[in-house]
């Protein structure tokens, strides 16, 4: 499964999941297009890029769809079928099982002033277990967005 995710549409459905495995986010988006150096972030709610942003906690009086320990604007969120419980992604993927039904979405309450999205990676747990090692974003392989060795 390859897809993306974006930052200004709301529930998207991603599909059901054919193997055991983990759902990983790669890149940027905005969830406040009119402040980008404040409101740029990753799939886990913090940037990985120059500027001023500062993960936003997420309030319980708020619209944001996941309010979960560690929750933060602007964080990737997932659940398992249109009714499912939403949870907050993690610097370590989203564990995922045969069947499960994905949707996903940002964790905002207002998506007309968001943009950009993240491209999702599923690694099979039978791909993981015969790597040794998850499959490595390229971040952590030093190539840039660019496709070039840093």
């Amino acid at each position: 499964m390859e897809a993306r995710v974006y930052a200004n549409k709301s529930w998207q459905h991603i599909g059901k999941v054919t193997e055991d495995g983990k759902i990983y986010a790669e890149g940027e988006w905005c969830f406040r297009d009119n402040q980008r150096a404040d409101r740029t972030c990753n799939a886990s709610g913090r940037s990985d890029s120059k500027g001023n942003y500062w993960p936003t906690p997420v309030s319980d009086d708020d619209g944001c769809p996941y309010k979960g320990p560690d929750a933060k604007v602007g964080q990737l969120v997932m659940k398992d079928g249109e009714n499912g419980d939403p949870q907050g992604y993690d610097q370590v993927g989203f564990q995922v099982t045969k069947g499960m039904d994905v949707w996903m979405t940002i964790n905002d309450d207002y998506f007309d002033n968001n943009d950009g999205y993240l491209d999702l990676r599923f690694v099979s747990k039978s791909d993981s277990w015969n790597t040794g090692q998850r499959i490595l974003s390229d971040a952590e392989k030093g190539i840039s967005q660019k496709g070039a060795s840093a």
